[in-house]
Formats: structure tokens, C-alpha cells, sequence
């Protein structure tokens, strides 16, 4: 069996859905063929670059080296680690390492630059004949220069391999395969050196080399390795399908709560064993359904990788068989449980990340998406100011212009409002022509933004200077669209700008009653 199909069989062992990318990079890394100098493997974040590289070079009796480039923080700390690790894999690939050697190792190389890596390099590679070495997320190294990705990929050229490690008859074709150049180099050198010295021959026109660099990067970039006949290995990102069974590898347990209880006591084995081997069937049919439902209302925009969409999962999965554990539904009502928490999926709770541990448990995970669904205040914790001038939007587009003298004029304020009389008044007992509307049930109202900030600064307690925080404040608001801009005017900032609020009065009185804002005072009945 070849090297390759020996390296595919063992990495896909525990890798779904990358067969294809297996294949690619065991054929391209042979045990006993030389291999490229540089490899490309590209794709988004959590595609199994990684995970595919690590598990292909471990397979194989190649000596290598994994290079993580988010652990090292300057370029001088990567070349150096790259030393370092290069040491470590020769000394632990090498069974009669002497004490004397290991000695050495605990003493550290300075790498200041590129060209004294590829010195050290052909230092230890000199009597290896092929090593792997892998530069993990390198085109995110931070304080990199412009030249380390091309320095890096050229490596394989300056580290060749050592004579009397290959013999001729592994690495030249015959005859009747070779062009005209090859062939004639090859008579040449059969005449010079004599046929004795066929069986170690290097010839410096196959240039092959002793040290294979794989890169692992998000986007290559377009000549930026200064450099052409790369091969690049490509990493798409998972489908719901392949997302979903990825998942489905580990599945939770659906009485994991119990069990530890139940563990505890005195109890049946027997009986627990067979609990436990029905928990694992009803969590292997009713898992792969829950992920499936989790992908289509919330990760298919938010997280959409591996990572994020087991984290969604595992946050939402206690509560949505928590009926199940009470013993209100079975594992096949799959239908009930989702209209029974259709709250989970129709908020964004789980999908915000917070450093404030969950102490109501699955109830309470229920229970804070229903209050972010029915328009909980909690869901926009807004500054000081910016909430008074959610409220005197609110009041701006609820009140008519003509009265704002009556509820925000400092000098109107110990004067009542004439109710009847004159000629003005109606007659009494007599029905008005026209029955009234709540202006609240008839819909926000434009305003401009001088009439907004007017408001803002009367209803403030204390006096606020017009600055940009102000704007910044009502760029905000309109990022979240708790404004909307009702005009067609190209700057949002603009004094004569028509703006609308986009929210609703329980929302506002909510807001208004945390900074002791009494919104009844200035609202027009």
C-alpha cells in the first residue's frame, strides 16, 4: 500500500467531511517521494486546517514541527520557536540522542532575522532527509514584515538535501522519459564521475529538497509570496449538514442533571445501565434535530462556524429538554418542544456572550427570551444621556409643536392652562362635533433635530453643552433603530433633518423611570 493511502486512512479516522482535503495533502507529502518545498492550505476560521495538517504529518515517520503563530507575539519570537520546535521534533524523532545533545538544546538559539533561520535550518537539517514544517495561522503574526511570508515560503530552496541520502534509481526516471537537457546531464555526469558513483548521484538540476514548509493562512493574497507553481489546498466552509454531524460526534445527555444525583445514592446498576443506554437513543434521535433547528433560526446569520454554533447549542440545549427531564413531554414530541420554546429561537440571548454566569438555569434561559422578545429594556443598556434623548424623541414625535411652550418653557410653568370659557369654549352639555384621538394610538410624528435637542435640554435636570457626544449619541440611537430617519437628506446630522421614533410607550416609561424621568409630565393627553 502506498505512503499516501496509509496516511488517508489514518487521518480520516476522526476528521468528517474533508476527504478531499486529505487526499490532496498526503499525496503532496509522500514518504518516499520528495515533496513540494511550499504548501498552501487556505479557508475560513474552524474549517479543519489545522486539525487535517496535524493529523496527515502525524501519520506519517517524517520528523515535524507545528508552529502555532498566535502564541508567538513578535516576528523574532517566531523564528526563534520555530528553532526551538525544530530541535525538539529531531531530538524526539532521533532514539540515540545523547545526553550531551540534550544539553545543548536547553541553551538558546538567537534568531534575529530570516537569514539566520535558514542558516540554522540547513544547521539541523543537514543529514535528515525530508522534515515538515508548519507555520500555523502565519499571516496574522503581528509586528511581521513584509518579507516573512516570502522568506518563509522560499526555505525549501536554501535547505537542500544531503548527499548519499537518495539514491539515483529512486529519483531519476529513465531514460526514455528525460529531455534532451536531463538526459545530457545525465551522460555527463556518468562520464565524469564514473558509473561506480551512480548509485549516489545528485543532480542539482531536480533541486530536491530536504524541508517541506506548509503555510496555514485565511485568504491568500494575490502575489504575495513572490512566487508562482505553489500548489494550495482549499478549505471551504461546512454546510448544515456537515455542521450538523460534526456536532452530532459528541452528543449531550438529555438526564445529565439526574444522573449526577442519581449517582450519589444507592441504586440498581443494572437499571442505571439500562437508563443510561435509552438516554443515549433518545439523545442520538432528538439531538441531530435540535442542531438542525438551531442552524436554521439562529447560525445560519450568526454563527455559522464550528466553534460558535456548539456554543449555541450547548447554551440553549439544557432548556429545551428541560420539559423532557420533568417529564411533561416524551423525546419523540420534537413538534411540542419547539413550539413550547419557540422563544429560544426567536431572541438573540443565546447569541450574546456574557461574563455574568446563568444562576436561574434552563428556566432562566427560557425566560430572558421571551423578556427579550416582548421588548425588555435590558436588551439596550443605553448611557445616561443617550436615554434622556430616547425620551425626548419619544415626547418630540407624540406632542404636538404647538404645545411644546406649554410642557418645556421654564417661564410657563406656574401658568394653568384655560380650561372653557370665553367665547372660545364650547357650550356645556353639548357633544363635540369631532371625537378626539390619543395621539398615541395614532402613530409617531416627524420632528427635525433642532426641535429634538430643544427637548433634550429641557427636560435635563441639570445643563449639558451641545458637543459631538450629543450627535454621537443620536447616531447611536439610530443604530439601533430606536430612530429612523424620515427624510431624504443625505447628512443625518443635519439641523432640518425629519427623524421618527421606532419604539413604543412601555419601552420608553421603562427607560424613563431609571434615570426619574416622570414622561406623564410632558406627554400631551
Amino acid at each position: 500500500m502506498p505512503s499516501g493511502a496509509r496516511t488517508e486512512s489514518g487521518s480520516r479516522a476522526h476528521i468528517l467531511h474533508r476527504e478531499t482535503q486529505i487526499h490532496q495533502l498526503a499525496h503532496l507529502v509522500p514518504l518516499d517521494l520528495p515533496s513540494p518545498a511550499t504548501i498552501i492550505l487556505h479557508g475560513l476560521a474552524a474549517t479543519g486546517k489545522t486539525s487535517v495538517t496535524c493529523a496527515v504529518v502525524e501519520a506519517l515517520p517524517t520528523p515535524h514541527a507545528v508552529v502555532p503563530s498566535a502564541e508567538c507575539v513578535t516576528a523574532r519570537q517566531l523564528l526563534e520557536r520555530s528553532i526551538a520546535t525544530v530541535e525538539d521534533a529531531l531530538l524526539a524523532a532521533s532514539p540515540e540522542t545523547t545526553k550531551q545533545q540534550q544539553l545543548l538544546r536547553q541553551v538558546q538559539v538567537k534568531c534575529e532575522n530570516l537569514a539566520a533561520l535558514a542558516v540554522h535550518l540547513q544547521r539541523l537539517l543537514s543529514g535528515v532527509r525530508k522534515f515538515i514544517l508548519v507555520f500555523d495561522g502565519v499571516d496574522r503574526q503581528r509586528e511581521a514584515p513584509s518579507t516573512l511570508l516570502p522568506a518563509l515560503a522560499r526555505l525549501g530552496e536554501l535547505v537542500r538535501v544531503s548527499p548519499l541520502l537518495f539514491n539515483s534509481s529512486q529519483i531519476l526516471p529513465p531514460l526514455g522519459r528525460l529531455g534532451p537537457l536531463e538526459a545530457l546531464s545525465r551522460d555527463t555526469s556518468n562520464t565524469t564521475r564514473g558509473q561506480d558513483h551512480g548509485s549516489s548521484l545528485i543532480l542539482e538540476i531536480l533541486q530536491i529538497p530536504s524541508l517541506t514548509t506548509i503555510l496555514i493562512v485565511t485568504s491568500p493574497r494575490p502575489r504575495s509570496l513572490h512566487l508562482t507553481g505553489i500548489p494550495h489546498i482549499h478549505f471551504p466552509p461546512y454546510n448544515r449538514t456537515q455542521a450538523v454531524d460534526i456536532l452530532c460526534l459528541n452528543v449531550p445527555s438529555i438526564n445529565a442533571a439526574t444522573k449526577s444525583t442519581r449517582r450519589d445514592g444507592l441504586g440498581d446498576t443494572d437499571a442505571e445501565d439500562e437508563d443510561d443506554e435509552e438516554d443515549r437513543e433518545d439523545a442520538a434521535w432528538l439531538y441531530p434535530r435540535f442542531c438542525a433547528l438551531v442552524y436554521d433560526s439562529l447560525s445560519r446569520g450568526a454563527a455559522r462556524d464550528i466553534p460558535s454554533f456548539r456554543s449555541v447549542c450547548d447554551r440553549l440545549w439544557p432548556a429545551f429538554v428541560a420539559p423532557v427531564v420533568r417529564g411533561e413531554y416524551g423525546t419523540r414530541d420534537f413538534s411540542k418542544l419547539v413550539v413550547a420554546h419557540r422563544a429560544l429561537f426567536q431572541g438573540e440571548t443565546a447569541l450574546v456572550a456574557s461574563i455574568v454566569p446563568d444562576d436561574q438555569g434552563s428556566e432562566g434561559a427560557a425566560a430572558a427570551g421571551a423578556r427579550s422578545l416582548a421588548g425588555n429594556p435590558a436588551a439596550h443598556d443605553l448611557p445616561y444621556y443617550t436615554k434622556y434623548l430616547l425620551c425626548a424623541a419619544y415626547l418630540a414625535s407624540y406632542n404636538p409643536a404647538r404645545q411644546d411652550p406649554v410642557f418645556f418653557m421654564k417661564a410657563s410653568e406656574g401658568k394653568k392652562r384655560r380650561k372653557g370659557g370665553g367665547g372660545g369654549g364650547r357650550v356645556a352639555g353639548r357633544q363635540a362635533k369631532h371625537r378626539k384621538i390619543q395621539r398615541r394610538l395614532i402613530g409617531p410624528q416627524t420632528f427635525v433635530l433642532e426641535r429634538l435637542l430643544a427637548i433634550y435640554h429641557a427636560i435635563l435636570l441639570e445643563d449639558v453643552d451641545s458637543t459631538a457626544d450629543i450627535y454621537t449619541e443620536i447616531a447611536t440611537l439610530a443604530s439601533l433603530r430606536l430612530l429612523t430617519k424620515a427624510s431624504a437628506s443625505a447628512d443625518v446630522l443635519e439641523a432640518q433633518t425629519k427623524w421618527r421614533v421606532n419604539v413604543g410607550w412601555e419601552y420608553v416609561r421603562r427607560i424613563a423611570r431609571t434615570v426619574d424621568l416622570e414622561m406623564e409630565n410632558y406627554l400631551a393627553e
